[in-house]
């Protein structure tokens, strides 16, 4: 459970009752790694990092070259890969020295999978990952502003993710 949950690796899951519990609850797509998996491992690194106290260039270095072999560790699942698309042109607008842009981001990851892959036009899969990374990127700040007064440990707690939820299920 733990391989499938943190790398997608699912061989020992596969004929186990438990992946079948996993997908009779509507749960299975836990132990697929989505885009969800790639920014946690990525924020943990990042993290990691920061608390190191290592320099933002190497930091963003380091972060690009673990997310792109993360990816091809994790058997290069689409919503995968388009986060990793997506959090690398966020990397790299450092570099670049501009600010990063989600919806920007979003808008050349699609077209990036549609120039390399028109077939990918007709992926249910790309539509879902894109389409709940829309949501997010649009609605998930609008949301949380909704609820001004919360205190800040309920903010982070409950509103936050309940924003970014409701939010990926817009779209």
């Amino acid at each position: 459970l733990v391989c499938a949950l943190g790398c997608g690796f699912r061989r020992g899951l596969s004929g186990d009752a438990l992946y079948g519990r996993f997908r009779t609850c509507g749960l299975a797509h836990l132990v697929a790694v989505s885009g969800a998996h790639t920014s946690i491992v990525l924020m943990m690194l990042m993290w990691l990092l920061r608390a190191l106290r290592a320099p933002r260039w190497l930091t963003v270095t380091l972060s690009v070259l673990f997310v792109a072999i993360y990816v091809v560790f994790a058997g290069m699942p689409v919503s995968a890969v388009r986060s990793a698309l997506m959090s690398l042109l966020a990397l790299t607008s450092f570099f670049a020295k501009r600010r990063s842009a989600s919806l920007n981001a979003i808008g050349l990851c699609i077209l990036t999978f549609i120039i390399t892959n028109p077939a990918a036009c007709l992926s249910v899969s790309l539509f879902l990952s894109a389409g709940s990374t829309l949501g997010i990127v649009l609605f998930a700040s609008l949301i949380a502003s909704w609820f001004p007064r919360t205190p800040e440990r309920l903010r982070t707690a409950v509103v936050q993710p309940l924003s970014l939820t409701f939010s990926s299920n817009l779209v």
